[in-house]
């Protein structure tokens, strides 16, 4: 938490960018009491404290209406195990969305502003079973308001504003169907329904009343294969399965997922490749997702030559898991011709301080989008007791810049 206030902090005073923006795609969790993050080292109760921040740009030109703006999510809970398997939680989410149009449609263009803010408190029950079965249950009450500018309409005030409410409920679970050690197969399920409603302010801004329902159904295998000289393939198929109805998109969506994991531990080698694809869904709806990842381990000191390179390409997801956990299609609304991103660094280990200690030069690089970024640093590791680095990068974002990092860690 502190090297990451720290950094941040330091991101604001440079300029880089807002908050917001910072902490998207960030999250963190600590481990209060017990003896480990799930509770099950017979400590006592454990809380994990969590949380999670998302951030997004999106733009459209559709005939004469023309719109961009960003998107910002944060989560923050907590999780508490209560014994027998049993754990709940709480966790408090806050939403705002500001989005710029243009409607050139008649003789004068008319801009307006959208604004939408919302604070939502989500309560969960969970519980895990001795076999790996598994059950939920969430519910979610938000209370929010839209503001809404628009030079067409509100001549007569400076903007428009309504309460908004969401109520949403969720249930789930997974049962293993089978597992001999080698291989397992899984069944999930899930159904949610939310409804949001807008009020009617009286004047400008219409009621709106949104409701959704969604049933889920998926089957997950993974096998593990020993191969001669301590070699281990393994393969996963998943296939997912979603209906949606209510307002909005709506018909049933079927996914295919899959992926192969290679590795050698006496050499140190491990690769692995996966992709998914969206073979079908009532909304008209194209995606498909690839990803891999090749490593290059230095010895057990660490010393020697050691890759990581991380492609991807499309929507790659997590295989099944955009299905799960976010749906069918991208919330930023990139579908199949997404562009492909590189993550790589290569680096060696060599002896230093006599044998006590191991220092590795290395470079690395990040390619994706807008991202460009190039790095070389060096670290120098004495045993569990010190460990420091230093490293200088080339990053161009939303602006280019440069950057020198010194990184310290010291056990006793």
């Amino acid at each position: 938490a502190a090297d990451f206030l720290r950094s941040k902090g330091e991101a604001l005073e440079d300029g880089e960018g807002s908050w917001r923006e910072l902490v998207g795609g960030e999250s963190f969790a600590l481990a209060l009491g017990g003896d480990g993050e799930d509770g099950s080292g017979g400590g006592g109760s454990a809380v994990v404290m969590w949380g999670g921040g998302d951030w997004r740009d999106l733009s459209r030109e559709d005939g004469l209406l023309s719109w961009s703006g960003k998107l910002f999510s944060a989560h923050v809970g907590a999780d508490v195990a209560l014994g027998g398997g049993v754990m709940g939680g709480v966790a408090v989410s806050r939403f705002e969305s500001a989005i710029d149009y243009t409607d050139r449609g008649d003789e004068d263009a008319i801009e307006g502003d959208h604004e939408h803010r919302m604070v939502a408190v989500h309560p969960y029950l969970g519980w895990s079973g001795v076999g790996g079965e598994r059950l939920w249950a969430a519910l979610g009450y938000g209370h929010g308001e839209v503001r809404i500018t628009d030079t067409g309409i509100f001549d007569r005030y400076e903007w428009q504003e309504s309460d908004g409410r969401l109520v949403a409920g969720a249930l789930g679970g997974a049962v293993p169907v089978y597992g001999d050690g080698d291989s397992a197969v899984e069944m999930r399920a899930s159904a949610e329904a939310t409804r949001y409603v807008l009020a009617d302010n009286g004047e400008a801004i219409a009621g709106v009343s949104v409701s959704t329902r969604r049933l889920r159904l998926a089957t997950v295998g993974s096998w593990n294969w020993a191969l001669r000289g301590g070699r281990l393939l393994e393969p996963s198929l998943e296939a997912g399965l979603r209906w949606d109805d209510g307002d909005g998109a709506t018909g049933v969506g079927v996914e295919l997922g899959g992926g192969l994991a290679w590795s050698d531990a006496a050499a140190g080698l491990s690769a692995s490749f996966s992709g998914r694809s969206l073979v079908a869904h009532g909304s008209d709806v194209e995606e498909w997702g690839a990803s891999g990842s090749l490593h290059m381990d230095a010895g057990g000191d660490g010393r020697g030559l050691s890759l990581s390179l991380s492609p991807a390409w499309g929507e790659a997801g997590s295989g099944l898991a955009r299905l799960w956990e976010e749906g069918m299609a991208s919330r930023d609304g990139v579908g199949g011709e997404g562009g492909g991103r590189l993550e790589g660094e290569l680096g060696y280990g060599l002896a230093a301080w006599g044998e006590a200690g191991t220092l590795t030069p290395y470079g690395g690089l990040a390619l994706g989008g807008d991202e460009r970024r190039y790095s070389l640093g060096q670290r120098l590791v004495l045993g569990t007791a010190l460990d420091l680095e230093i490293e200088a990068s080339r990053h161009r974002r939303t602006r280019q810049g440069h950057s020198l990092a010194l990184e310290l860690h010291m056990n006793w």
